[in-house]
């Protein structure tokens, strides 16, 4: 994804190291990638576009921004070309939380430097985050039109049509990709896997996971995956044996993928207490290297507790865990115990424990969510539908589940059907390993999912979804409200 401007570097060892980087960002070998560009800053550290590269590959968040800090200065220091200072002011934006400002810097590096391949292919990145799935197809086809060879470019598509439900044009766009590549080059086939789940064909998923497992066991969290996909097909018991396997088989760094998929296998059994131990576990071993990650777990953890509404579970669960995602729990739990007074302290503190990772903007409005999330809990629907729209959209499309639900008891059915639906055009195993989806929202908007349908006199369409919804909770011992009224639903509608 080298950027055709000049002035790269004049050190030619170091730019051998970068062209040798972007060859393995091609094939997702982000590891081989980092080492590549590291070894590039080192041989020249005046290298800006080296740091920018490294900035998007590294594992560590803190080094990943430290990363693209020193290109911004280098860039500035140095007179970059201003094609290569917009790319890394836009990724700043990103970084930032503002997407919507990170996307209109993209849109103009495209209209004045129409040729260029990389400043669209991350615009249609960034529409795909936003939802705004039939843009990003449009941008990401004029790249691939520019240049054939730029072989990524069909892996994003892949997921772009999966996730607007075409499933034969991401195969399509899977094969194109594949076909670029070495024969049985590990990233195709876990492309290929994803967009079988995400089309719901389960087991032709399962299938093309395995083929990674057994022939390149130590690319990606392709053992999570397939714990994953049995889970979201119902089958229970194959999704515990192979969490085990993946847990057996895991260390290092992937260790806290691993826990968040154990605890997403335990939460889909009923397993409510184990699997809040498992969120606990993750949150931990991410740690300041993953802090949103982190922040992810700590409130999957949480809301197993407010969910049931037990506050105090939560609060006395957020009092004996560290990091500001615990703080940003207690701040809700106070809320919900009537002690608003507490609850600004905790939010306070959470925002100090954010400062050093994340901008104010960013950090204003991941707690602007935590507020929306404390009406949620409480039945404040106008509230959360008042407040839902000052969100940036990559966290409007995450959390769809809480608006949708807001709607959806508010009677206001159309705009609560259409929440709901973009609340589970997410579900996949990709998502779901890396915390940008939650297993317990997306099976809690089947539920209320099917209180829209049945509403809409859609019969089967919600004995479905309720059922789907049971599917995991049926047996479970958990104090959740929706798990008796969906029993009723299906006794009533049956």
């Amino acid at each position: 994804m080298q950027p055709n401007a000049a002035r790269l570097t004049s050190n030619l060892d170091a730019l051998h190291a970068y062209e040798e980087g972007i060859s393995h960002v091609d094939r997702v070998f982000n590891d081989q990638a980092a080492a590549s560009f590291r070894l590039a800053t080192q041989l020249d550290p005046q290298f800006a576009m080296a740091y920018y590269q490294l900035a998007a590959v590294v594992h560590s968040f803190s080094e990943g921004r430290e990363a693209l800090t020193r290109a911004a200065q280098l860039a500035e220091r140095q007179g970059l070309p201003e094609q290569q200072r917009l790319l890394i002011r836009a990724r700043q934006l990103q970084g930032d939380g503002r997407s919507e400002e990170a996307t209109q810097t993209f849109q103009t590096i495209v209209r004045r430097f129409p040729k260029e391949i990389e400043p669209r292919f991350h615009l249609g990145q960034l529409l795909k985050f936003q939802g705004r799935l039939s843009e990003s197809a449009a941008v990401l086809e004029e790249a691939a039109q520019l240049d054939g060879r730029r072989t990524y470019i069909y892996n994003s598509l892949a997921y772009t049509y999966a996730f607007q439900g075409d499933l034969s044009r991401a195969l399509e766009a899977v094969d194109r990709y594949a076909a670029a590549l070495p024969p049985n080059d590990p990233n195709p086939i876990d492309t290929r896997a994803d967009v079988y789940a995400i089309g719901g064909q389960f087991d032709s998923a399962v299938a093309e996971y395995k083929k990674n497992v057994e022939s390149r066991p130590e690319f990606g969290l392709t053992r999570q995956k397939v714990a994953l996909v049995y889970l979201l097909a119902g089958r229970n018991r194959e999704a515990e044996e192979a969490a085990q396997t993946a847990s057996q088989k895991t260390s290092g760094a992937d260790r806290a993928y691993t826990r968040n998929v154990q605890g997403d296998v335990a939460l889909g059994c009923g397993e409510f207490a184990r699997a809040a131990t498992y969120f606990e576990e993750a949150a931990r071993l991410f740690g300041t290297d993953h802090p949103l990650l982190a922040r992810a777990e700590s409130w999957k953890a949480a809301e197993i507790y407010f969910e049931q509404r037990e506050p105090r579970a939560a609060l006395a669960w957020a009092k004996r865990t560290h990091g500001f995602g615990a703080a940003e729990v207690r701040g809700v739990a106070y809320l919900l115990l009537g002690n608003g007074a507490e609850a600004e302290k905790e939010f306070v503190a959470a925002h100090s424990a954010m400062a050093p990772f994340f901008s104010d903007y960013m950090i204003e409005k991941l707690i602007n969510l935590d507020r929306l999330r404390a009406a949620s809990y409480s039945g404040q629907w106008h509230q959360v539908i008042a407040g839902w729209p000052e969100l940036p959209g990559w966290l409007k499309q995450v959390d769809a589940f809480f608006p949708g639900r807001a709607y959806a008891e508010m009677g206001m059915q159309s705009q609560a059907q259409a929440e709901l639906r973009n609340a589970l055009r997410w579900v996949s195993p990709g998502n779901l390993v890396g915390s940008y989806s939650d297993f317990f929202c997306d099976e809690l908007t089947q539920f209320y999912l099917g209180k829209v349908l049945e509403h809409e006199g859609k019969t089967a369409e919600a004995i479905e979804a309720y059922s789907a919804f049971l599917s995991h909770f049926e047996h479970s011992t958990a104090r959740l409200p929706q798990i008796g009224q969906a029993r009723t639903a299906l006794h009533r509608l049956k």
